[in-house]
């Protein structure tokens, strides 16, 4: 369901909204990579580059921004999401990025294929055993450099409203009842009484992205009751069936994004029983955003030492 879940999303160009506002200051991401491609392949550190779990390509695209046309570096993108990898290769300017759809917990690349290995917001998803793999990647002297989502940081916590917001409307059974409704007359009930109660229960819930998007989607479920007469009942009935897997795949992409937030001691964890001769460094600092108090990400950099 998560995979499908975020298909879904980056079909509809990544743009809908299942993003999250602390996620959308994209200036300091892409100075953040820009900086990243400066110092690792301008200064000639890195020939070949990966980015796992690429969504729509902000990370590839902001490195390829800054190093310019001169220096050459083989670029991958990789996503389980078909539609993001494509999205992020099209985006390339006259440079040609080799596309995957994999999970990130198994990769069909050998050890030490690539000079630098980016992720944001991404690897974790699949789960330890994907950073695992991710270092994997990494060649001999090369980089792993992943910004990866805080527990508890303010970006998880937004999706807990979301969600808080998504679930209530989802307990009410509003659009499958309607379905009901237009199949048989007899199960109408009080579906405006139901409408507007839920309707002012997100007014009041807490501002985010979920509850604009709720309020957008009950207050047109709301005028096609009211005018139901003048709907044919499969139009409908489709129209229902559509957001109600909206509101499912969006559930799917916040619990998601919650379970792959983690603490400071879990990423620690993943690479206590690597051997250390082979780590030349192993960093985790904060990573704020432009205007926020707090970190939203941990910046994860792992250096390899040379053979």
């Amino acid at each position: 369901m998560e995979a499908q879940a975020w298909s879904t999303y980056w079909q509809s160009s990544g743009s809908g909204d299942a993003a999250v506002r602390s996620n959308a200051r994209g200036q300091s991401y892409e100075a953040f990579w820009g900086e990243i491609g400066q110092n690792f392949i301008m200064d000639g550190q890195a020939q070949s580059h990966i980015d796992l779990a690429c969504g729509s390509g902000l990370v590839s695209q902001s490195i390829r921004s800054r190093i310019g046309a001169d220096h050459v570096c083989e670029q991958h993108v990789m996503d389980v999401s078909e539609a993001a990898v494509r999205m992020a290769s099209e985006r390339s300017d006259a440079v040609k990025i080799t596309p995957l759809v994999a999970s990130g917990a198994r990769l069909p690349y050998k050890d030490g294929a690539f000079d630098l290995v980016t992720s944001q917001y991404g690897i974790e998803y699949a789960g330890r055993e994907a950073l695992r793999e991710a270092l994997r990647l990494v060649a001999p002297g090369g980089w792993l450099i992943a910004l990866i989502h805080v527990k508890g940081g303010p970006i998880a916590r937004e999706c807990q409203d979301n969600l808080d917001c998504l679930e209530h409307a989802r307990e009410t059974e509003l659009l499958p009842r309607m379905r009901a409704a237009f199949l048989d007359a007899a199960e109408s009930g009080d579906m405006a009484v139901s409408l507007h109660q839920e309707l002012d229960w997100q007014r009041q819930a807490v501002d985010c992205p979920a509850r604009d998007f709720l309020l957008r989607l009950l207050s047109d479920a709301r005028t096609l009751w009211q005018r139901r007469e003048a709907y044919r009942p499969e139009e409908a009935l489709g129209w229902l069936a559509h957001q109600d897997s909206e509101v499912d795949a969006y559930i799917a992409r916040m619990r998601s994004m919650i379970e792959a937030s983690r603490s400071r001691s879990d990423l620690l964890k993943v690479f206590e029983p690597l051997d250390a001769e082979a780590l030349a460094r192993l960093a985790l600092s904060e990573f704020v955003l432009s205007g926020d108090q707090e970190p939203s990400a941990w910046h994860l950099a792992v250096n390899k030492r040379p053979s």
